[in-house]
């Protein structure tokens, strides 16, 4: 199932000094040995007593059809972020970085504004803003700010004419309405 799990979950598996989250750590193998399982994983061998593994999505912004021209001009998380050596991890670097509100940023800034105006909800939005796209428990969070963003991204747009708007405002022409019945 293609399904992450929830923030709730991620937060208490990896609250628990236990937890290790090993990214791009091929499983190799895995046995169990009395009651721990022994998985040979990254060049290395753990013993565990719990496993929770996750297969990850690749993120190909040129396969999509409607994006394709536009995909060398979004910025990655490649671009932006340099992990330390042994953490890095190449699924990672290739999911878009996106902005609070889900929007798409250009590699080079300044070169595709037009960016800002495609939004992606969807798992492409994980590694920027977490779990909160792809899955009920998440859109409670991820769908008000997704909103957010697209109104405040319109509103920036037209700023220009709201404040001509509010300079041309004249007290003395208040509305005056009638009375209800």
């Amino acid at each position: 199932m293609q399904a992450s799990p929830t923030a709730e979950a991620f937060a208490e598996a990896t609250r628990d000094p236990r937890c290790t989250l090993r990214l791009g750590a091929p499983l190799a193998a895995a046995r169990m040995e009395s009651n721990e399982a022994v998985l040979s994983a990254g060049g290395a061998e753990h013993r565990v007593d719990l496993v929770m593994l996750g297969i990850g999505f690749a993120k190909d912004l040129a396969a999509r059809p409607g994006l394709a021209p536009h995909a060398a001009s979004i910025a990655r998380w490649a671009d932006r972020h340099a992990p330390q050596a042994g953490e890095d991890w190449d699924q990672l670097g290739a999911h878009p970085y996106l902005g609070p509100g889900f929007e798409f940023t250009e590699r080079i800034p300044g070169t595709a504004p037009r960016l800002a105006r495609v939004h992606d909800f969807n798992t492409g939005a994980v590694a920027s803003l977490g779990p909160v796209c792809n899955g009920i428990t998440g859109l409670k969070h991820g769908v008000p700010r997704l909103v957010a963003g697209v109104a405040r991204a319109l509103f920036i747009e037209d700023a220009d004419r709201h404040l001509a708007d509010l300079m041309c405002y004249d007290k003395g022409t208040d509305l005056i309405l009638p009375e209800a019945p």
